[in-house]
């Protein structure tokens, strides 16, 4: 087997222009008059010569040179979302030190928004310290319900308690007072009797007698009265005060009780309610300030400073891939967050990005053309360089697959963005027969031409069997020898 053919070589088929005179002597017939001879010709006679050779597969594509080894460059604000405008640029191709700056934006929106952010921070904080002062107080001022409601319970327990005690010590007062007022009626009874019986032997005078007996009548009658009296004020005690005061010093406790569990949950609750508060004050705090952070943070990123020595390129690594637009940066344009601005790149270390249709992309894979390489030629001029196909495994939105070709080595006066044309090709057949598609005549079926062998002026018509075509080149399997002459169409 013989190696792969290098790229960008062209089929060395021999093109043989034989221009002869007005006295030129035209292709004489051949002996045998069963021979097809080919008419004399009235114009120079142009044909020509079947040589052997390797047919090859090759396609050209055209793509750009892009970096390869480079770092990018974009802004990806933290907190701010506003415009974003340069105010200076490094011009496209300039060569930065690691740290020169590359380009810087305008920083008074993002001043604003951060002076109103550092006030948001301030509310913040003092919304927390009143949650804070809140939540104390309200946690002191039910400690302190909840105890005086403990106390009260206590109180309604301990009055109970009393209670009770004093209507026992009031049903002794009240029979030991009964017993006392029983028995100033009978010493009163005993003393009107005595009275009486005195005054019936007695001489006294009738007046005096009749004053004190009724004095005595008088008193033992009110001391009766008295008697039923106090008498009807226990009964009516025992019966309606007493049961009606301790029924309320009764229902005092558990109402007591009920006020103290209802200030327990309602304590509880509240107590939950100035926990969230207390964390929602937090949080907001915490935002605040993650917010003031950011900002600063996005304050200081406006300047953009190169990562690395090399040669600043406008546009990220999107706008550098196959079929991508390059932007050009310049003071007072817009730029877009969170997309590659710039890359800083190596001067030396490039890649050939391009796009190819379906159909060359399924060429190349079936024939491996990728495999042998490809050549890469310089559209502003230089030497061709090899390099290594890479393909896409899945095409982009508009049908074409990306692809890139892999170059070793540095590329030393080569720009990035300049035009570069490629070359792949590989090997189908080696050493076989060519012939010009356009020297065939006939029909796919029995194809046919006018050769005449080497060394012989004498053209006859000759049937070929034909292999494999491509790029013009058909190979001609029977029919003809090597350095026969074929007529071309025309003639």
């Amino acid at each position: 087997m013989r190696p792969l053919a290098p790229l960008l070589v062209v089929p060395p088929l021999l093109l043989v222009a034989a221009f002869r005179g007005g006295d030129a002597r035209a292709p004489r017939p051949a002996s045998d008059p069963a021979q097809v001879h080919a008419p004399a010709p009235t114009s120079p006679t142009v044909h020509v010569v079947a040589a052997r050779a390797d047919l090859t597969e090759r396609i050209e594509l055209d793509g750009r040179f892009a970096p390869a080894e480079a770092d990018e460059l974009r802004l990806a604000p933290a907190a701010y979302s506003g415009e974003l405008t340069f105010v200076a640029v490094v011009p496209h191709g300039t060569h930065v030190n690691a740290g020169d700056e590359v380009a810087r934006l305008d920083p008074e929106p993002l001043e604003r928004i951060l002076a109103e952010a550092e006030r948001a921070l301030a509310a913040a904080e003092l919304a927390q310290r009143g949650a804070l002062a809140r939540g104390r107080i309200a946690q002191e001022n039910g400690t302190v319900a909840e105890e005086e409601a403990g106390l009260a319970l206590q109180r309604a327990e301990d009055a109970l308690e009393a209670w009770r005690a004093q209507l026992e010590l009031d049903r002794r007062g009240e029979e030991l007072g009964a017993q006392l007022t029983r028995h100033g009626i009978e010493d009163q009874e005993d003393e009107l009797a005595q009275l009486e019986a005195m005054y019936r032997d007695d001489e006294l005078i009738e007046a005096t007698e009749e004053i004190v007996l009724k004095r005595s009548r008088r008193n033992l009658a009110r001391s009766r009265t008295g008697q039923q009296l106090g008498a009807d004020r226990r009964e009516h005690a025992r019966t309606h005060r007493h049961p009606l005061e301790t029924a309320r010093r009764e229902e005092a406790i558990p109402r007591a009780a009920r006020v103290l569990a209802q200030l327990a949950v309602t304590q509880e609750l509240e107590a939950a309610e100035r926990s969230l508060e207390l964390a929602q004050a937090a949080r907001a705090l915490d935002e605040a300030r993650q917010r003031v952070e950011d900002l600063g943070v996005d304050r200081a990123a406006l300047t953009l400073r190169a990562p690395r020595d090399g040669i600043v390129l406008h546009g990220g690594w999107k706008a550098w891939r196959a079929g991508g637009t390059r932007p050009d940066h310049e003071p007072g344009g817009r730029a877009a967050p969170r997309t590659g601005l710039f890359l800083v790149a190596h001067p030396d270390r490039l890649q050939v990005v391009l796009t190819a249709p379906e159909e060359q992309v399924a060429t190349l894979a079936a024939k491996g053309l990728y495999v042998a390489g490809v050549t890469v030629q310089p559209g502003l001029g230089g030497e061709p360089r090899i390099g290594r196909l890479e393909l896409d495994a899945y095409p982009r939105a508009d049908g074409r697959f990306g692809a890139r070709v892999v170059l070793d080595g540095p590329l030393v006066g080569i720009v990035a963005g300049s035009g570069a044309h490629l070359v792949a090709s590989s090997t189908l057949a080696e050493d076989v027969l060519l012939l010009p598609r356009a020297a065939v005549r006939g029909t796919p079926d029995q194809p046919w031409c006018w050769a005449a062998a080497d060394g012989q002026e004498l053209y006859r018509r000759v049937s070929l069997r034909l292999g494999r075509e491509r790029h013009g080149d058909v190979v001609v399997q029977a029919g003809l020898e090597e350095g026969a002459r074929v007529l071309l169409p025309g003639e």
